[in-house]
């Protein structure tokens, strides 16, 4: 289709910019999202929005709890990364991108749900995270890291998340895309650490 055609092009183009010129690309400005006014509402409508925006923090404390909060000091020093999901019943950790993606997905679900204490924690505990030490899958890092990042911004228009997301993404471009040999990015790859980093 024509639009595929497109989005190659689009695709192309910015592969054969030099990186710095992707660099110093601006971006807009992302305007915050309001709490919601729960006034128009009716009563069975409020109940509902408290019932999902429960769920949501019972969701999030799991998580929080069981994997963030009691991840050894060991683990720490050594850089290894929180893990990535949360098994319910077995109450462990699972590890497959060595990325915490649940925390970078939960930043926009937090944001909109006008959970702000936890919506902050989360965002102290990212900021803070280093890149990954493993190879790691590329496109999963980009859709829930990377894409956690920014899908936050839209909402929040929190400048540190762009920054953050700056890193992010300089992390691909300079590491699975920069190593392939195709246009194309490695599947699965390091990431290249940002000077932050060393």
């Amino acid at each position: 289709s024509s639009a595929a055609v497109a989005s190659r092009t689009v695709c192309f183009k910015l592969i054969n910019l030099p990186s710095q010129k992707i660099k110093t690309m601006h971006c807009t400005k992302a305007k915050p999202i309001d709490p919601p006014d729960l006034s128009p509402l009716s009563i069975q409508q409020k109940e509902r929005y408290l019932s999902i925006k429960s769920s949501i923090q019972h969701s999030w404390n799991g998580y929080y709890t069981t994997v963030l909060k009691s991840q050894p000091y060991y683990q720490k020093v050594l850089g290894i990364l929180p893990s990535d999901n949360l098994a319910p019943l077995s109450k462990k950790g699972i590890r497959w991108l060595h990325s915490a993606a649940t925390l970078f997905d939960s930043l926009d679900t937090l944001y909109i749900a006008n959970l702000n204490e936890e919506y902050e924690d989360a965002l102290q505990i990212a900021l803070k995270l280093p890149l990954p030490l493993y190879p790691t899958k590329t496109f999963e890092y980009s859709i829930r890291v990377l894409g956690g990042l920014l899908g936050a911004y839209s909402v929040s228009g929190d400048n540190r998340l762009l920054k953050y997301s700056q890193r992010v993404a300089d992390s691909l471009l300079d590491g699975p895309f920069r190593s392939s040999p195709t246009v194309l990015p490695r599947m699965y790859d390091v990431l290249s650490p940002s000077p932050n980093d060393v």
